[in-house]
């Protein structure tokens, strides 16, 4: 699907994101012991980053542990490419954080907005690329 898209929206000037199933960061082959890097590499010059869905009652540690692995890697490490292929590293942007809860009635917007910033505020990633953070969050009113 990527490799049918991409093409043309790069073509117009645009960058694709892509957005998984819950708690997904690639679409890695289904080989035993298969890699991040073989996602996402493959993808450079196609794809400008991830658009991350978590679920929505993870603690607030919980919420950055699950991303800091993510930024680690589009930081260059664990032999992912450094450059997305547009010049920067590939973007994180958490989305989707609460979003089941918030429709069960279970969580109100403020909740969801002080989660997004819980998600904002990871801690940078360093290595190859440079410091990679959470560029931005969904579901709430970042």
């Amino acid at each position: 699907m990527t490799d049918a898209i991409a093409p043309r929206v790069n073509a117009i000037g645009r960058t694709l994101d892509v957005h998984f199933s819950t708690n997904r960061a690639d679409w890695r082959p289904d080989h035993p012991d298969s890699t991040f890097a073989e996602y996402w590499n493959p993808n450079q010059g196609k794809l400008s980053g991830l658009w991350f869905r978590r679920t929505s009652y993870a603690s607030d540690a919980d919420l950055q542990a699950e991303m800091i692995p993510i930024l680690n890697r589009f930081a260059g490490n664990n032999n992912v490419v450094p450059d997305s292929g547009f010049g920067h590293p590939f973007d994180c942007h958490a989305v989707e954080i609460s979003l089941q809860a918030m429709f069960d009635g279970a969580m109100s917007q403020s909740e969801c907005d002080r989660r997004g910033s819980v998600l904002l505020a990871t801690p940078p990633q360093g290595g190859p690329a440079g410091f990679v953070s959470v560029l931005g969050s969904g579901n709430g009113q970042l």
